[in-house]
C-alpha cells in the first residue's frame, strides 16, 4: 500500500506548511500533494484556497498579495503554532534527495499555468 500526504500531513499539523511536507518526507511518504498558486509579485505558494482566510490570521486573495506581504500571516493558526506560507521552491528543496512517486497539486493554478505558458 502506498502513502501519500495529501497538503503534507495535515491531520497533525497545518495544512501546505514546511512542518506538514517535513512530516510526509520524514513518514517516507510515497508522495506529496500541494496546492499551488501564484502571487502578484509571481512567486509560486503553498495554500489550499484562493484566499489567505481561512487558513491564516490574515485576509486578502493570494493573487493579489506579495510574497513578503503573506510572509507575515501565520498560517499554522488552526493547530495553534507560528508557520508560514510556504514557496513550491521551498518545497522542492525539502524534497531534493528523497524519492517520491510524485509531487502533484490537486488542481490547475491559472496564474501560474498562464504565467508559464507566456513566458
Amino acid at each position: 500500500m502506498k502513502l501519500y500526504a495529501h497538503r503534507g500531513v495535515m491531520a497533525r499539523y497545518p495544512e501546505n506548511t514546511m512542518s506538514a511536507f517535513r512530516a510526509a518526507v520524514d513518514a517516507k511518504a510515497d508522495g506529496i500533494e500541494a496546492d499551488v498558486h501564484m502571487t502578484k509579485d509571481g512567486e509560486l505558494v503553498l495554500i489550499h484556497d484562493e484566499t489567505i482566510d481561512r487558513t491564516t490570521d490574515g485576509h486578502g486573495q493570494v493573487a493579489s498579495m506579495r510574497l513578503s506581504e503573506l510572509r507575515r500571516v501565520n498560517a499554522g493558526v488552526p493547530f495553534d503554532v507560528e508557520d508560514r506560507i510556504p514557496t513550491l521552491e521551498e518545497l522542492l528543496d525539502l524534497c531534493r534527495g528523497h524519492r517520491f512517486d510524485s509531487i502533484s497539486r490537486s488542481r490547475p493554478i491559472s496564474n501560474a499555468t498562464r504565467a508559464l505558458r507566456s513566458g
